[in-house]
């Protein structure tokens, strides 16, 4: 231990510096990994843009003003739109702002102001560990 503290310092720097330089076995393994990724993302996105360009090339002829504001057809029916599914996304997402946005002032407004420390504190751990779930599981097990 004493003898570590006796060597000069630029002799640790030299060190350190050979020491994070990567050698060319791990700049070629990088390159490969990185290389493969990229092909197996374009091998994913095929499918998927092919999918999608054929959803597009059938009903791009049916998306009119008709299919926004009118209501879907009876079974076995000829046209008709997707209003209702408009109007219910709009209420909905309207309903939740009412209730959320001032509870969620108001809850800011206390935590800022008025909490104690530790209250502040536990407040804000629950909400960095909600924020890292995903609303789907929430969603699925709450």
């Amino acid at each position: 231990m004493a003898a570590a503290s006796n060597v000069p310092t630029h002799a640790h720097a030299a060190m350190a510096a050979v020491a994070s330089r990567p050698s060319s076995y791990q700049r070629l393994g990088e390159v490969f990994w990185t290389g493969l990724a990229g092909l197996f993302t374009i091998l994913a996105l095929i499918p998927l843009l092919l999918v999608i360009g054929y959803v597009i090339y059938r009903g791009a002829d049916r998306l009119d003003l008709e299919a926004f504001t009118s209501l879907p057809p009876t079974p076995l029916a000829e046209g008709g739109g997707f209003a209702n599914a408009l109007i219910g996304t709009v209420v909905m997402v309207a309903l939740g702002a009412a209730v959320s946005v001032p509870f969620g002032l108001l809850a800011a407004i206390y935590l800022a102001e008025f909490s104690p420390a530790p209250v502040a504190h536990w407040i804000r751990f629950a909400t960095n560990v909600l924020s890292g779930v995903p609303s789907i599981l929430i969603g699925v097990f709450i």
